[in-house]
């Protein structure tokens, strides 16, 4: 591979994320002679300027070059025939909405590479945005559990949160989240608001980064298994906010009660068992989802669920959802569509059975932005770009025209290989008839 070439993100407004930093651009072009072409944009978090003095050339024709790269999804009208690309292609759940694409790249032979499935040997995954989401979306979801409190009429120093891309950086959100922590422990909480709680869905990446932005207010951390009945016997304290993290074990139980809840039979077949989420929504005032999701499991929240607490306490302390994942109708039933980093939450009212755009009383707040990273563009890509380089430097000598098996590639790269010159490789084959489905629809 003596070429690389980097398109430029355009799916919104928002998207200022780069795979390679310009930093990465010029150790690549150092250590391996390779020429770097990238197509010049306005959008980006780096500028073109930025590019040249790396070394890279500024041009919009890169596709003649070996592997083009990007962020998310190419239009499938841009990919050429006999190409390779590397992005986030969104098609290993079968996604509907990228099926064409795929099926473009298999009738072209081109070579797909997919960033999500760039794992070591153990299967851990080595590049993502996830932290950043998770940084972002709950910078973001505590922005809306403040707007929500003025609708409530209730003073808070959650009021003062921003949003997410209005922060200079990440580190001016965490000294500013670290500031209202303080005068949470100084000045307290209403009492009408506390205890306010905090429950995370999972403890991956996502949720990881998402715990470590609300730790960084005074708080205290309840085991999932005691939240229904923790404060019966524990002081709700206003001086802190209270966080609980709530994992598979705790979220589903087998649908057979003889049988014990384990972890990888649930992955393999989720369908055997159901959510019991809904012991955990009357103690919560917010719920940040941060897990993996399909069809196949059971969802945590749904319309019937939020029902049932409404009738039940009238105006719940659940205020807000903030769903990170992000899957429509999906874990959490109510998120009915995405939003953007300016108008990032609409409110489900369960009596009527509606959404609304904005942050409203009467209901349940959603933040539902699909691409959150981009909130926090320049060190997201920094992150991003530090964990590819060493992969890209690795293929110097590959050679998308020779068979997978005897190509010259990384082995976590081998394992990302969705497409190879025009057939899916013998991981991804299942996706073939999830493809056909949604064509033959």
């Amino acid at each position: 591979m003596q070429s690389l070439g980097i398109r430029r993100e355009d799916k919104n407004q928002w998207e200022a994320r780069v795979p390679l930093n310009p930093a990465d651009v010029k150790t690549l072009i150092e250590k391996t002679g390779m020429t770097v072409k990238i197509q010049p944009s306005t959008l980006r978090t780096y500028t073109d300027e930025d590019y040249t003095a790396a070394g890279a050339e500024v041009t919009e024709d890169i596709w003649g070059c070996d592997l083009v790269i990007a962020v998310k999804e190419i239009p499938a009208r841009l990919l050429q025939p006999n190409r390779a690309y590397l992005y986030f292609s969104h098609t290993i759940k079968g996604q509907p909405y990228n099926m064409a694409m795929l099926k473009k790249i298999l009738d072209e032979n081109m070579t797909l590479l997919d960033y999500e499935p760039i794992t070591n040997d153990a299967g851990k995954r080595l590049i993502f945005f996830s932290s950043f989401a998770g940084y972002a979306g709950m910078i973001d979801s505590l922005w809306a559990l403040g707007r929500r409190l003025n609708e409530e009429g209730l003073d808070t120093a959650i009021s003062d949160v921003r949003m997410t891309h209005k922060y200079t950086s990440l580190t001016e959100a965490q000294e500013d989240i670290r500031r209202i922590g303080k005068k949470i422990e100084e000045d307290g909480l209403p009492k009408a608001l506390t205890p306010l709680v905090i429950a995370f869905t999972g403890n991956g990446q996502v949720s990881q980064g998402a715990q470590s932005i609300a730790k960084l207010m005074p708080h205290e951390m309840i085991p999932a298994r005691e939240l229904p009945t923790y404060f019966d016997t524990h002081e709700a304290k206003t001086d802190r906010v209270y966080l609980s993290v709530i994992e598979e074990a705790d979220m589903v139980e087998p649908n057979d009660p003889a049988e014990a809840f384990d972890l990888q039979t649930y992955y393999t077949r989720p369908e055997g068992f159901h959510s019991v989420f809904e012991r955990y929504l009357p103690h919560v005032t917010m719920v940040i989802n941060g897990i993996f999701w399909t069809e196949r499991y059971p969802r945590l929240v749904t319309k019937d669920s939020l029902k049932a607490l409404f009738e039940k306490q009238g105006r719940p302390s659940l205020r807000v959802l903030g769903d990170i994942s992000c899957d429509i109708e999906g874990s959490f039933e109510t998120t009915i569509k995405a939003t953007y980093p300016a108008d990032p939450c609409y409110t489900y009212n369960p009596d009527q059975d509606r959404s609304q755009d904005g942050v409203l009383l009467n209901g349940v707040v959603t933040m539902a932005v699909d691409n959150l990273p981009c909130e926090l563009a320049r060190e997201a890509s920094d992150f991003f770009s530090e964990r590819l380089l060493p992969l890209l430097v690795q293929m110097n000598d590959t050679d998308f025209g020779e068979n997978l098996d005897t190509m010259s590639i990384p082995d976590e790269m081998r394992r990302a290989v969705i497409v190879h010159r025009g057939a899916l490789t013998p991981r991804f084959a299942y996706i073939e008839d999830l493809m056909n489905k949604v064509l033959q629809a």
